[in-house]
């Protein structure tokens, strides 16, 4: 389609140059001319080329048992921010009863972790007991089991190859 396009972009371009080369909008390229409008078309394509490659991703996070605090949802890309939890992608949303959709745009078609907690006392950070035990709310993409500490990266990646809606369960450790 795009190929299409281009073709009948630069042949009509190319055929107005050959009739209309004395009007001062046009430009010089290669012995041809090209009108602005056929650069503003061209780059107008690039754009949607690159709009192409990204994904929007939607993530619902159900089992919410209180209407406190805020929601901290984290998308990770890289096992090293995941483990120290410096993700780039975040957003943060108010909790409601039983479930709450979250709307990441524009994403770059890749593999994600999610992380979620919900920050009761809104201080910024995950609340732990003496043991390291969460005392709030949390949730990971593919919803893993939760043994002696966090789930690695591997089990909780998630492919965004489309666009994409995904279910965590938000659940007290």
């Amino acid at each position: 389609m795009i190929k299409i396009i281009i073709k009948g972009l630069i042949g009509n371009v190319f055929d107005r140059c050959k009739a209309k080369r004395l009007f001062a909008n046009h430009r010089k390229f290669c012995g041809k001319s090209v009108t602005t409008t056929g650069w503003v078309c061209v780059i107008g394509l690039f754009f949607i080329g690159q709009t192409a490659n990204a994904s929007d991703l939607i993530v619902e996070i159900v089992d919410i048992s209180l209407e406190m605090g805020e929601l901290r949802i984290a998308l990770c890309e890289t096992q090293k921010a995941f483990e120290q939890r410096q993700c780039s992608l975040t957003q943060r949303v108010q909790p409601k009863i039983p479930n709450v959709l979250v709307e990441f745009s524009d994403l770059p078609k890749s593999s994600y972790a999610i992380l979620i907690h919900q920050d009761l006392n809104e201080n910024g950070m995950l609340d732990k007991s003496f043991f390291g035990i969460p005392e709030e709310p949390i949730g990971f993409s593919n919803n893993p089991q939760v043994k002696f500490g966090p789930p690695n990266f591997t089990d909780t990646m998630v492919s965004i190859p489309t666009n994409k809606k995904i279910s965590i369960s938000l659940r007290n450790e």
